[in-house]
This record gives C-alpha cells, sequence and structure tokens, in this order.
C-alpha cells in the first residue's frame, strides 16, 4: 500500500481531534454553554474522519436561542472546516425523537450521537432519550435489517455502478462500519463503544465471529481509511469514487503500479464479501434469540431475504406477504424484483419509511411506484400528503431521485418540489441527464 508513517486508523483519529477542536471554538464563540447542546455522529463520532469527510452534526437548542445563532455557527464552520455540513436542526428533543420515529437515517444519528459540547442538561436529557432508543427491541431489529439490506441494494445504484466507490461498493467502508451498529444495539448497554476497531474486537472477544473474520474486517477497515485519506488528499475533497484517472494519478505519486492499487482494492472487496456470511448468522442469531416466540417461526424466511447471492421466487414473496411480519416486509421491499408485489406493499404500508426506502432503492420498482412514494395519490388523506412533504421524507425523495428507474415525471416533481434541498435536486438531474 502507500508508504505512510502512520496506519489508516491513526491517521483518522489524529484528523478527528483536530477538526473537533475547530468545531468547539466555533460553538463557543456562538453559544454560551446553556443554549445549545452540539452532537456528532458519522465519521466524527467514531473518530474516523478523512481530510474532508463531512461533518454529521445534530444542535439541540434551547427555548432561549434564536435562528440568528443557529445561522452564525453554519457560517463560522464555513470558515474554518473544510468540510461539508450535514446540520441537523433540533429545536427540542420531542421533535429529534418524533423525526427519529419516522426516518431510519435519523433514528441511526440519534442511537450513534455522541455529545461534543454544550448544555449539560440537555446532555443528560439526550442520553435518556438515546437510552430510551436503543431499549426499544423490535424498532432495533427492524433498524439492523434495513441497514444490512440497504448495503446490498445501494451498492446497485447508478452512482456507484460509474466506478469503485469506497463507501457504498460492496465490501467497503459501510459494510465494514456495520459492525458497530450490531455491537451499540445489543452489545454496549454502558453505552461506551465508540469507533468501529473497538466493536469488531469486541464481537470477536464475545465469540460471535472468528478470529478469520475479525482479522479480516479490522484488516479491512485500516484498510479503507488510509486508501479513503490518500485519496481525499490527492482529489482535495470528500471523494470516494475511484476511476482509472484517480489510480494513475495516486500511483505516479505513491510510485507504485495501478495493478497494484486495483489488486488491493479487489483482495479488500473479496474478503469482506466473504467474511459477510458470519454476518448474516450473527444478524440471524441475534434476531431469532430477541424476537417473539410467534416471530421465532419465520427464521427460515429471514435466512432467505438476508442471503443475497439467492433469488426468491413469486411463491415465497407471497408467503412473507402473508405474514404481516414488518421486519420482513422491510427485507422484502429491497429483495423482491416483482412490480407487482413491490407496488402491493407500497399500497399497504404508505406511511412506514423503512418499506417505503426499500422500495425506493429498488431498482424493480416501477415508475409509477416510484412516482407515488414522493406524490400521494388524489385519495390519499391530508396525513399522508402533510408527511410526504415533510422534513422526515427528504431521504425518500432524495433515493427516488437517485433510482435510474424514476422517469422524468417523478424526476421533474421531486426537482420542483418546495423542500427539496441541492442534493436532492443534484440527484435528479444526474439521473435525468443519464437517460439522454
Amino acid at each position: 500500500m502507500i508508504k505512510n508513517s502512520l496506519n489508516g486508523i491513526e491517521e483518522s483519529i489524529l484528523l478527528t481531534e483536530k477538526f473537533k477542536q475547530k468545531l468547539k471554538l466555533c460553538f463557543h464563540e456562538c453559544f454560551s454553554k446553556d443554549e445549545a447542546l452540539l452532537l456528532c455522529w458519522g465519521s466524527m463520532a467514531r473518530k474516523e474522519m478523512g481530510p474532508f469527510s463531512d461533518l454529521d452534526l445534530i444542535l439541540i437548542l434551547s427555548r432561549k436561542t434564536n435562528n440568528r445563532k443557529v445561522k452564525k455557527f453554519h457560517d463560522c464552520l464555513s470558515r474554518k472546516l473544510i468540510n461539508r455540513i450535514d446540520l441537523l436542526e433540533a429545536y427540542d428533543l420531542k421533535t429529534l425523537s418524533k423525526i427519529g420515529s419516522i426516518d431510519g437515517t435519523d433514528r441511526q444519528a440519534i442511537l450513534l450521537a455522541r455529545p461534543v459540547c454544550g448544555n449539560s442538561k440537555l446532555k443528560k436529557d439526550f442520553l435518556i432519550l438515546q437510552n430510551i432508543f436503543h431499549n426499544q427491541v423490535h424498532e432495533n431489529m427492524r433498524e439492523i435489517l434495513h441497514t444490512w439490506s440497504s448495503l446490498f441494494s445501494v451498492s446497485k445504484n447508478i452512482y456507484i455502478n460509474k466506478s469503485n466507490n469506497l463507501k457504498f461498493s460492496l465490501g467497503f467502508l459501510r459494510h465494514v462500519i456495520f459492525i458497530l451498529l450490531i455491537v451499540k444495539l445489543f452489545f454496549d448497554k454502558k453505552n461506551v463503544v465508540w469507533s468501529t476497531q473497538k466493536a469488531i474486537t469486541i464481537l470477536g472477544k464475545l465469540g460471535e465471529v472468528n478470529n478469520d473474520t475479525q482479522t479480516a474486517f479490522l484488516t479491512s477497515l485500516n484498510f479503507i481509511l488510509e486508501f479513503r485519506n490518500k485519496v481525499q488528499f490527492f482529489m482535495k475533497n470528500e471523494s470516494y469514487y475511484i476511476d482509472n484517472n484517480l489510480l494513475n494519478g495516486m500511483a505516479k505519486k505513491s510510485n507504485c503500479s495501478v495493478d497494484f492499487l486495483k489488486s488491493r482494492l479487489e483482495d479488500n472487496r473479496s474478503n469482506i464479501v466473504l467474511s459477510s456470511k458470519d454476518i448474516n448468522k450473527v444478524i440471524s442469531r441475534l434476531i431469532c434469540k430477541k424476537s417473539t416466540a410467534e416471530f421465532q417461526k419465520y427464521e427460515n424466511l429471514l435466512n432467505i431475504l438476508i442471503d443475497f447471492e439467492k433469488e426468491i421466487n413469486f411463491e415465497t414473496e407471497e408467503i412473507i406477504m402473508d405474514t404481516k411480519q414488518e421486519i420482513l416486509l422491510v427485507l422484502l421491499a429491497h429483495r423482491s424484483k416483482n412490480p407487482r408485489i413491490l407496488e402491493t406493499l407500497r399500497k399497504n404500508n404508505m406511511t412506514n419509511w423503512y418499506i417505503v426506502y426499500g422500495i425506493a432503492i429498488n431498482l424493480y420498482s416501477s415508475p409509477q411506484t416510484l412516482l407515488k412514494l414522493v406524490k400521494p395519490e388524489n385519495k390519499a388523506g391530508s396525513y399522508i400528503y402533510k408527511l410526504y412533504d415533510s422534513f422526515a421524507w427528504r431521504n425518500i425523495r432524495l433515493y427516488v431521485a437517485k433510482n435510474k428507474i424514476a422517469d422524468k415525471k417523478v424526476l421533474n416533481y421531486i426537482f420542483n418540489h418546495k423542500n427539496s434541498r441541492q442534493m436532492d435536486k443534484e440527484a435528479a438531474l444526474y439521473t435525468l441527464t443519464s437517460k439522454r
């Protein structure tokens, strides 16, 4: 690999600490310690930041804080830090809890968020909320299965397929850091595990994975972080894409061959994809252990759904539909290749974010179904309209926009939606352009 005095894990820890100090300075410039609580999640919480990794932040405000200070904080971060800022604002914990109860992305943010600085009472209250989320067994099983299946679904997306992607492609970063979610939700009662490295080690010590799998994940984590850091230093932005032009440039700078870099990437992918079979066994065992006696009779269906290398026939899909078990339906939304099944799932679960998300990224959904995920039918109630226009539905719009099956009608709808973000519009435009 590219020579460096620090390995990928060590270098990322140092980078994270550097950014965190600047983050604290910005916070204290804009708020008194009683006005707000700042939390981080993502790579900062894990101490796995690259030189241009985005900042995943949650800002909880006390009632006496105003919007002007929030803008000042955002502007300060933009001046002092080179990173893209993903700032989730919540004016109170009740609002944060409500959003996290709908959107799986926000739920994970709450589950994995780590206090940085600010109001000590808000910190105490947040930790109570976080503990409530940690103790919601069914919701956490759903979160695990949704996240694991989406890793295999998202990797088929046109954004990912255009090149290797160190974050989303099969066998790379998202597959490795998934171990942390397993440990946080099932083995971290004291809420002390934050890094992927520690989570992998704990899973090994508990005997949930064997030594070979543990070594494969630790080696992969170190390799991916090191390679990611080199890519971002080279590109001067938060890049995860690996194409031939980038490899040629990195090879020249590092005095090694392009074939050598490609072989390291492929070796990493193969090792993690192979080791993922062991993770399937861990997931199946944990889900069945934690679930009700009623659900345990569906263990065979669960194992079929998380075997992503095998096709599911129509008869099995019908059996799964008849169970009406939410976490099986979440998996089916990702796995089904039958547009009729996907439309039926949508029709019967219009307000279930997890099922709708699976349909949104499924490349076998029909364009008509995708449109109905973001634009309710005329007969839909006012609650559906309000929900689909809300902040909590933003990632459904994003992933429908990224689905290459989406037609011009749905892409134009998302591009012109009053609550679409810049990234939603860019995704819709990219998918539109790719059709020409």
